[in-house]
């Protein structure tokens, strides 16, 4: 839905359907629920611009955000996420990626809680479904990140679950991994750090 205000037009969502990533995100970030400051953060503007509006839009305002009390419901997961018309294939297996897609991706990664933060969707799914055919390119996963903020919340939610399980399931082997070809500390024979230290106080203290 078009709101006009000063001659400006702004699109408020009319369902949880029409709400994209970069539109959840400052929903995401308000303190204060209230009907001018939810509606701002869907439109992408402050409560002062929103003040502007004619008297006769505001009841309009009102019953267009009702679908907020509705539960969001995500779509399935599929093989490919569509962004702006174009698919890209979601990868079932990290060990997919390369190595310089999961060292930007733990850079990126905001955590929130127990939870991701929605700031950090577009930016992790950006590196995370960038075509790396022709190599990796952080310059290429930036801009599929911008084309992600503006994909209905609803279609990318589920690749982050899916992202988010597949990310602790790799890192749990990883480290797993890891430890298994660690080699094994040789122990020392006849040796007691404590009881040296123990000895070697007794011992200044005796001859003092």
């Amino acid at each position: 839905m078009v709101i006009t205000i000063q001659n400006k037009q702004y699109n408020l969502p009319l369902a949880w359907e029409e709400v994209t990533v970069e539109q959840f995100v400052r929903f995401s970030k308000i303190e204060k629920e209230d009907l001018l400051t939810v509606a701002g953060a869907f439109l992408g503007i402050d409560v002062e611009t929103l003040k502007q509006l004619p008297v006769k839009d505001f009841d309009l305002l009102d019953y267009s955000l009702q679908w907020l009390a509705e539960p969001i419901k995500l779509s399935e997961l599929e093989d490919y996420l569509v962004v702006n018309g174009e698919p890209y294939f979601i990868p079932k297996d990290l060990n997919q990626l390369c190595f310089g897609q999961i060292l930007e991706i733990e850079g990126a990664l905001k955590v929130e809680g127990n939870n991701y933060s929605p700031e950090c969707f577009a930016d992790v799914l950006g590196i995370f479904l960038v075509d790396i055919k022709d190599g990796y390119s952080t310059d290429k996963a930036k801009e599929l990140a911008v084309k992600i903020s503006q994909t209905p919340i609803v279609d990318v939610m589920p690749v982050v679950s899916f992202f988010s399980k597949a990310l602790e399931s790799y890192s749990k082997k990883r480290q797993s991994g890891f430890k298994a070809n660690q080699p094994k500390a040789k122990k020392r024979q006849g040796w007691n750090g404590l009881q040296s230290l123990g000895r070697f106080l007794k011992l200044s203290y005796s001859k003092n």
